[in-house]
């Protein structure tokens, strides 16, 4: 059956295949002739108004990704093996993908910004520079505007100025090694975007529920392990011996403990 009015998971999944699609060089012909095979697109002109949004967004998500130094084709794999302290190593590769002021990794995606966007950015930043310190890392995502008719808010990190990025960027890996060690041991209160807002102050409640009945608060798992509980019920979680930081209900030390070292050892580069 031919979808005559795509979702939202839908459309997201139409868009970031045609952007993965001009990152290959494919021509858009040749991927909508694959796409209304499977059945992907809606009928007739219907088809056509759907390509039409799609297509300007992922063209402009592109033309912002370029003036990052975002290149097309396949990233270079770059090897990284970082020793933490107590013996711990981090072995992998990060996709390096950017030209320009700092190489490093450059990811496009058709999906609303999101505050792991930025987290994960600064993994990857984190990881290089503690590799290879001497180098100017860059880390960029470029993602969908917020809403309609705003502009798009590219995440665009470099190190933060220390006297030893290495060493800076080592301790800040090894802090999260450390809370994914906790995490397997309990359920840490540490969120996607509610965490991200009490770090940064001011009103953070609509990332727990918001208007349109969505948050951290209304997901899956959290209710599962926290239940149903509001803003201020999560709030009055005291802390526990063996948490992060000295001040603070439990939410706060774990936000500031996580983001704080986001803020501390990265900084917003052009």
């Amino acid at each position: 059956m031919l979808p005559v009015d795509p979702d939202g998971l839908e459309i997201h999944r139409l868009g970031q295949d045609l952007l993965e699609s001009r990152l290959r060089g494919i021509d858009d012909t040749v991927w909508r002739r694959s796409e209304r095979a499977r059945g992907a697109l809606p009928p007739g002109v219907l088809e056509e108004r759907l390509f039409t949004a799609v297509s300007d967004e992922v063209t402009t998500l592109l033309a912002r990704a370029v003036d990052l130094g975002v290149r097309s084709g396949d990233p270079e794999l770059h090897d990284v093996d970082v020793e933490l302290a107590g013996g711990t190593r981090i072995v992998g590769t990060v996709p390096l993908g950017l030209d320009g002021p700092g190489p490093g990794p450059g990811r496009v995606r058709f999906t609303r910004p999101k505050e792991t966007d930025r987290l994960g950015a600064w993994l990857d930043l984190m990881v290089l520079v503690a590799s290879d310190p001497a180098v100017a890392w860059r880390s960029v995502v470029v993602t969908r505007a917020a809403g309609s008719g705003r502009p798009l808010e590219p995440v665009v990190l470099g190190p933060a100025v220390h006297d030893d990025p290495g060493r800076s960027a080592t301790g800040a890996l090894g802090l999260v090694v450390d809370l994914y060690r906790r995490g397997m041991t309990e359920p840490l209160p540490l969120f996607s975007s509610y965490s991200a807002a009490v770090h940064a102050g001011g009103a953070a409640d609509a990332a727990w529920t918001n208007h349109e009945g969505r948050g951290d608060g209304t997901r899956p798992a959290v209710r599962l392990v926290f239940g149903d509980v509001d803003v201020d019920e999560i709030d009055a979680l005291p802390a526990r011996p063996g948490d992060p930081g000295t001040r603070g209900n439990r939410v706060e030390r774990y936000a500031h403990h996580l983001w704080g070292a986001v803020d501390e050892t990265s900084r917003a580069v052009p």
